[in-house]
């Protein structure tokens, strides 16, 4: 509903940050049961993808190091 405080107006909810907030949850629960040589061997991966020249990997490595930049509107 449009207009009405506390309603963003998208009935089913944003299902972009549903899926953010789940993985964002399964790496915390990953990383609290000692997880982090996992994570450690995906960034390594990531930082491989991103120095052999992989566009998406260089993408996400800037972003993540220096924030997604503001949209012009």
């Amino acid at each position: 509903m449009a207009g009405v405080k506390g309603r963003s107006g998208a009935p089913k909810g944003n299902r972009n940050a549903a899926q953010g907030a789940a993985i964002r949850g399964a790496i915390r629960r990953m990383l609290y049961q000692g997880g982090w040589e996992k994570l450690e061997r995906g960034i390594d991966r990531i930082l491989d993808k991103a120095a052999a020249g992989d566009l998406q990997a260089i993408k996400f490595v800037a972003e993540t190091l220096d924030g997604k930049p503001r949209r012009q509107t």
